[in-house]
């Protein structure tokens, strides 16, 4: 044991320029690969709160969406129980939980009520079950109005001033003041509907034989337009000026203008796709995929009428991932858009390159500039 180690010794002694340098290229290798890891982390950054205020910027109306670019996300953590859904408000948000309505970033309570069931439309207007009863959410009075209507499958507008439901094959529409209404029936069962949020018209889909059909209305329930796809086709959102309606199936999106396919979009093999206009041309679209793994992700795209899509972000920071029975919704300026997590928080994404959302704990939206990594 002794002439081992003499040997060993001896070696060093001889060798200690090539044992150094041997030494020097390991650490440098080591310093190498946590900086080339630093450097695939650039869509998000982890959630922090912020040590001094951040500033107000100003977004460019003419700051579009830039391939190569970073997009950050954040969440607001004020929620202490699972998100059922939420909405904007200019720049404020509320949200729900099976326990009530609160006030996003004070947590302030606007409905304490065990809530079976919600229906969130941005203004701050929501359907509320409670006590197998239908409800309206007054804002403005921290109360839930009584419905004067028995209602099956309902939706409001975002105005709040109409609300449609579907039973079977039968479309009705109130109006939410006096409670007045108009029924359209389809050939079809009615899956969804749309209210165009610049107009009064709505859009419908029924479904019959794997086909879905789309039926565009006046705010009287004239049909104005009509179309069929071949296949058994998802609604998943109108353009705000009701001009474009997007489907999808599986990992396909498609884009029509209620007379032909203006666009055909292809995701992941193997993944699902929600997708939700940003305005009347832009769609923002989550796909949720297996990876080798076996690991259930989502990544989210940028697309529009032309079929372009461009991937800012993915999901990796949200534990449980993206709940896409949910819809993505936005700000006011639409540069925000908001995911909520399974079981989670509400999730918020800049739509304009380098900076990063916050939502203060006195429930203020604000952006911080971020420079993004030379690594």
């Amino acid at each position: 044991m002794n002439y081992d180690k003499d040997k060993i010794l001896s070696y060093i002694k001889s060798n200690k320029k090539k044992i150094f340098i041997i030494l020097v290229v390991l650490v440098l290798l080591f310093f190498y690969f946590v900086f080339a890891n630093k450097k695939t982390q650039n869509t998000f950054i982890p959630v922090a709160t912020p040590t001094t205020s951040p500033s107000i910027t100003t977004v460019s109306q003419n700051d579009l969406i830039q391939e190569g670019q970073a997009y950050f996300m954040n969440q607001i953590v004020t929620n202490y129980k699972p998100v059922t859904g939420f909405s904007w408000k200019g720049n404020k948000v509320i949200y729900s939980t099976k326990d009530g309505i609160y006030e996003g970033g004070t947590n302030n309570v606007v409905v304490d009520k065990k809530i079976d069931d919600i229906r969130w439309t941005n203004s701050f207007n929501a359907l509320v079950k409670t006590d197998n009863k239908w409800g309206r959410l007054n804002y403005s009075t921290k109360a839930l109005e009584e419905i004067p209507a028995v209602l099956n499958n309902p939706k409001t507008s975002e105005a709040g001033n109409l609300i449609a439901d579907i039973n079977k094959i039968t479309l009705t529409v109130y109006n939410s003041q006096n409670f007045t209404s108009k029924e359209l029936k389809f050939r079809e069962p009615v899956i969804n509907v749309f209210f165009v949020k610049k107009t009064n018209e709505i859009i419908v889909q029924t479904n019959f034989a794997a086909k879905t059909y789309l039926y565009k209305t006046d705010e009287s329930l004239n049909i104005t337009k009509s179309y069929e796809t071949g296949d058994d086709y998802i609604l998943s959102s109108v353009s705000f000026d009701g001009n474009l309606a997007s489907l999808t199936l599986k990992n396909k999106l498609i884009v029509t203008d209620f007379e032909s396919i203006k666009s055909e979009t292809i995701f992941l093999g193997g993944s699902t796709i929600n997708a939700s206009f940003r305005n009347s041309n832009e769609i923002i679209v989550v796909e949720k995929y297996k990876d080798n793994l076996g690991r259930i992700l989502d990544n989210v795209y940028v697309t529009n009428s032309s079929g372009k899509k461009t991937k800012i972000s993915d999901s990796n920071q949200l534990i449980k991932r993206i709940n896409t029975s949910l819809d993505v919704s936005f700000n006011e300026d639409k540069y925000l858009a908001t995911f909520v997590e399974n079981e989670g928080r509400i999730w918020i994404l800049a739509l304009r390159p380098n900076l990063f959302p916050t939502y203060s704990t006195e429930g203020e939206l604000v952006y911080s500039n971020i420079k993004p990594s030379s690594h």
